[in-house]
């Protein structure tokens, strides 16, 4: 038996299943590998919050070790929501020590929003997203619209990427840390905070050339170069996306009862999140919030200070004007893409682009959903499989143990 383990965990609402090709593709690529599927925060689980899903995960993890002692390595994988689960878990293992007896090999996340859902453009879209978002899902969807904030004064997802604290720390562990992101379709989760990039590119398909790489059925981009800039003139390649029957069906009987089934999303949201702030209580009950210790507290007062606040706890969002200008992206030579980003992301963005990360970009062709696609989560739908090469790119490149 292998003395590895991997830790998987899917994304919101998700559950095991959708992990199947990714479960799959580990175990025949590492026989005897150790897999961890965390299920303490399935379904409408996944809405108690970052903090929680990540405590949730580090005691998974702390459990398994303990049953199984001969671990020596470890490995991450998120899927969407997953991948910052993981994230938060990772700083609370590395202030446990973890990491000390373990080695840190890879972290991979695939579709994960790192710098929150929030949209990068204005208009009633934007403001319906930001507004509805945070309230439909409880407190995660506050941590992925970055509307919390009310008891640190700053969201959770920015304190994450202070440098100095212990979830920067502990991702730096890791040997590889990888991202895959969308390049399009994603509704979910959009190619900028998949890729931890302040630019966009693939916003504008009409004005380029895509390098792919054959061997994975032109699905994954040339790393080094993604992308060529058209000459004035030229033209681009057009992509149809052909909609199944049953697709099409769905969308049909969706948009003629929107109303009735909104009016069933917020009841059930409204119970959802109700039964979320229960267990997120009899979770602290059982957990106290010690996680103030995982935080960069001297950053923030230095933050405070420099703007002449005196109470931390007055402190607003305005602290994180303080970085730098640039957008210290090493692999966007160009402006060609940049998005009109508030400070703050800009400035999560640099902060989680100091570490080294292999980006890799997924074009999916064959349907418009890409985010279920890229890891091909619905078994019996081949409309997905294009996830399998994105699969295979991972496992030819990516070593977990």
């Amino acid at each position: 038996m292998s003395d590895c383990l991997v830790v998987l965990h899917a994304g919101l609402w998700g559950n095991g299943s959708h992990l199947w090709c990714v479960e799959k593709s580990i175990r025949d690529n590492n026989p005897g590998i150790h897999i961890l599927m965390c299920k303490r925060s399935d379904g409408n689980h996944t809405y108690d919050g970052l903090d929680v899903l990540g405590e949730r995960v580090a005691a998974e993890v702390n459990e398994y070790i303990t049953k199984e002692p001969g671990i020596r390595q470890i490995s991450f994988v998120g899927y969407s929501l997953g991948g910052l689960a993981l994230r938060y878990a990772i700083g609370v293992l590395y202030d446990a020590g973890l990491f000390e007896k373990v080695q840190a090999k890879a972290f991979t996340t695939f579709a994960t929003p790192h710098v929150g859902v929030h949209p990068a453009s204005s208009g009633v879209l934007a403001w319906v997203l930001s507004s509805l978002g945070p309230r439909s899902i409880s407190v995660t969807g506050a941590h992925l619209f970055m509307t919390d904030g009310l008891v640190r004064r700053r969201p959770l997802l920015e304190l994450m990427t202070e440098p100095d604290s212990a979830f920067m720390k502990g991702l730096a562990v890791f040997e590889t840390r990888t991202c895959y992101a969308n390049i399009v379709h994603d509704r979910l989760v959009r190619y900028y905070t998949a890729s931890i990039s302040p630019a966009d590119p693939y916003a504008h398909m009409d004005k380029l050339r895509l390098r792919r790489l054959d061997k994975y059925g032109g699905v994954v981009l040339d790393p080094a170069a993604p992308f060529e800039i058209l000459a004035e003139g030229e033209e681009a390649e057009i992509y149809k996306y052909s909609v199944s029957t049953r697709e099409f069906i769905f969308r049909t009987v969706l948009i003629a009862g929107l109303p009735l089934w909104l009016a069933v999303y917020f009841v059930s949201a409204a119970v959802s999140n109700i039964k979320s702030a229960w267990r997120i209580r009899s979770h602290r009950k059982e957990h106290p919030d010690t996680s103030d210790r995982l935080f960069a507290q001297e950053m923030l007062e230095e933050a405070v200070a420099a703007v002449g606040i005196d109470d931390p706890t007055s402190a607003t969002s305005s602290v994180t004007a303080l970085g730098s200008e640039t957008d210290g992206h090493p692999t966007k030579k160009t402006t060609f893409g940049k998005l009109d980003l508030s400070e703050s992301t800009r400035r999560m963005i640099r902060n989680l682009d100091s570490l080294k990360w292999n980006r890799f970009q997924v074009h999916i062709r064959r349907t418009q959903l890409s985010h279920n696609a890229i890891i091909s989560r619905n078994k019996e739908s081949d409309r997905f499989k294009e996830g399998h090469d994105v699969l295979r790119h991972w496992a030819d490149h990516i070593s977990l143990c």
